[in-house]
């Protein structure tokens, strides 16, 4: 594998890396993959994306790519064999990976409705807003901005809930790239990393997530867009143990 330390970087040029099969890793994101996906070629054809920090097993060199197994996180491609060009492998893997600890989230309600005006949507939006405590900082989240008759939607009950792991680009249903542009680079990365929600008594996705943005269709939507950085550094450093990674951890909903 690579011969990398935490953050990916190498003393050795991209033609000597070493790579020690059977070694295992960790994945990383490179600085062109702003909204926190990285392409990765599958075995047989085809590519897919993953995020950051999902444990890899090092399978062997061939043709000028790594090839890993995949072990954790994504339950769509656990134990699918992916690849890397081996000029990127050392930027795209570290062996430290994520905190093997639940993240807790709170999100307390802020009281009821109130319409207001968004500066990215141009408009007033009627919103139900919540403070969300990330380790130790607060956080302005919405809980919902489209309500009936028109739309379905309803605010995440009170509870504890499960945080999973990352599933896909949202980038079609959900365009989040207008908020990261609008601040200088850097100040929100990751845009396009969603993380489901798990609802208490439910199993798997409940079509709920934590991410970025001021509209929310029912999700816990990071409103705060420049502390955006704050809860997904958090999160995606995190994994509940004994589930491979497909959770990183609880949300507590109060009112």
């Amino acid at each position: 594998m690579p011969v990398t330390n935490n953050r990916g970087s190498s003393n050795q040029s991209s033609g000597s890396i070493q790579v020690v099969k059977g070694e295992v890793v960790y994945s990383n994101i490179r600085p062109q993959d702003k909204d926190g996906w990285l392409l990765v070629a599958l075995e047989g054809g085809g590519t897919n994306n993953i995020h950051e920090n999902v444990k890899l097993l090092t399978l062997g060199e061939k043709n000028g790519r790594v090839y890993y197994k995949i072990l954790s996180d994504r339950r769509d491609l656990i134990g699918k064999t992916v690849s890397l060009k081996k000029e990127n492998a050392v930027l795209c893997t570290h062996k430290a990976g994520p905190v093997q600890k639940s993240a807790i989230l709170k999100v307390t309600y802020s009281g009821g409705r109130v319409d207001e005006y968004s500066r990215f949507k141009r408009g007033m939006l009627s919103q139900q807003f919540a403070i969300m405590n990330v380790n130790g900082a607060n956080i302005k989240v919405t809980l919902n901005s489209a309500w009936p008759p028109s739309f379905s939607y309803s605010p995440i009950i009170p509870g504890t809930h499960k945080i999973m792991a990352p599933d896909y680009s949202h980038k079609v249903e959900g365009d989040t790239t207008g908020y990261r542009d609008a601040f200088p680079l850097g100040t929100i990365r990751c845009n396009d990393i969603w993380f489901p929600i798990e609802l208490e008594g439910a199993k798997g996705n409940s079509s709920r997530y934590v991410h970025l943005g001021n509209v929310s269709h029912g999700c816990v939507t990071v409103y705060d867009v420049e502390k955006w950085n704050i809860v997904y550094n958090y999160l995606i450093s995190h994994r509940t143990p004994g589930t491979d990674g497909t959770y990183v951890g609880k949300l507590v909903v109060v009112r």
